[in-house]
């Protein structure tokens, strides 16, 4: 049975097996004796964001009103997986796309500012776990809010130790995804109700975020390529060992869970990065859509916002890190961290060497005690008297 919901659209509401809307599941607290009213008002803009953002995808899945230059990955990969549905009939990973794209038409473009004194961030790390959405007063944390579909409700019991220590946790339930709804809704398209001029403003600012998102993963592509040494071996076996080497490079960086992703998916978040995959010894033709999407799910340093700090000032601050192999920021300690033990680590010019006698050794450098005084005094000497004996 249909459960009707206010605002929904008349499609959505003819499709007999659908459950439509967006709902809150609270997690906690269960039974607050005082609900907070601005996390309460926050929270329900949050759902009807989602509402939104759900209507809007089954009814026009192709987004015809956000253009390349406004989507960000998961947009862009929904899109593709779509058009191969429409192509091909193939779903295949297309339940996945579906709450991305739901995610970010929500919180990029729907969701409107905060109450007042508080701040809003999205995709936030939290020690091992990621919060959608975050509700922040000052610098403490008033309530994180997980956007999911309704078959995965109650998966942040499975997640990560930090949920359990907000004062609230919700999930924002939104209907699964059903091919059958989608092709029986996009015969008429639903226009959300948000308010053009918020609408207009939200669309600047994915823009500025989704650019900027940009130049971040092509700058950290720059720094992966600065560290990766590949193995020197026979040209018959070269695009294998180099693809392993690689996989273990971004599995290091980017964290185990990356270890589940196949080899397409692997060529294509090189490729996001401006990484060439052929280099990298990988033959799957790479979607640069795919690649994206994937960096918004595990890029560890993903910017949830545009800095103060100028994208100039940035580029030079990473011309720097590449030439002293160490990073600027000092909360960045992945980069001194060793590869693989498989492999060579890369060369990372230390003051732990001698600074009086730098030795290599292949592609390492050799650590070296620093010789007595009396030692380079006695070098010295017999330097002198080896010049003295062929001087004519």
């Amino acid at each position: 049975m249909t459960r009707a919901v206010v605002g929904a659209p008349r499609i959505a509401q003819r499709v007999s097996a659908a459950v439509v809307g967006a709902t809150v599941k609270w997690h906690w607290p269960e039974s607050p004796l005082n609900w907070n009213t601005d996390v309460l008002a926050f929270t329900e803009a949050v759902r009807k964001a989602v509402e939104n953002a759900y209507f809007y995808v089954i009814s026009q899945p192709l987004l015809p009103d956000y253009d390349e230059s406004v989507r960000d990955g998961h947009m862009a990969r929904w899109v593709e997986l779509w058009e191969r549905v429409l192509a091909t009939g193939k779903v295949d990973m297309l339940a996945a796309a579906f709450g991305y794209v739901i995610e970010s038409l929500a919180t990029l473009f729907y969701l409107g500012d905060p109450p007042s004194g508080y701040t809003k961030a999205l995709q936030v790390a939290q020690g091992a776990t990621r919060p959608d959405v975050v509700l922040q007063y000052g610098l403490k944390h008033a309530a994180w809010l997980d956007l999911t579909a309704e078959k995965s409700e109650g998966h942040i019991h499975a997640k990560a130790a930090g949920w359990k220590d907000v004062p609230y946790v919700a999930e924002i339930l939104y209907p699964s995804m059903d091919t059958q709804v989608i092709r029986a809704c996009s015969s008429k398209p639903y226009t959300p109700g948000v308010d053009p001029n918020v609408l207009a403003k939200q669309v600047e600012q994915a823009k500025a975020l989704t650019a900027f998102r940009h130049g971040h993963w092509k700058r950290l592509g720059k720094k992966l390529q600065a560290v990766m040494k590949f193995p020197k071996v026979d040209e018959s076996v070269r695009d294998a060992t180099r693809s392993k080497y690689v996989r273990d490079v971004l599995v290091w960086y980017f964290g185990d869970g990356f270890k589940g992703i196949d080899e397409h998916g692997q060529a294509s978040i090189l490729e996001a990065m401006g990484i060439s995959h052929k280099t990298c010894g990988f033959r799957s033709i790479p979607s640069t859509a795919q690649g994206e999407s994937l960096l918004l799910q595990f890029d560890p340093k993903l910017p949830a916002e545009v800095p103060k700090k100028s994208v100039d000032r940035m580029e030079l601050d990473d011309k720097v890190e590449l030439v002293l192999g160490q990073p600027v920021d000092d909360d960045d300690y992945r980069w001194q961290a060793a590869l693989p033990p498989t492999y060579v680590p890369p060369r990372i010019e230390t003051t732990t060497y001698s600074e009086a006698n730098p030795r290599r050794s292949g592609r390492t450098l050799v650590e070296k005690p620093e010789k007595r005084r009396s030692d380079l005094s006695r070098s010295r000497d017999k330097s002198k008297e080896r010049r003295r004996a062929y001087s004519p």
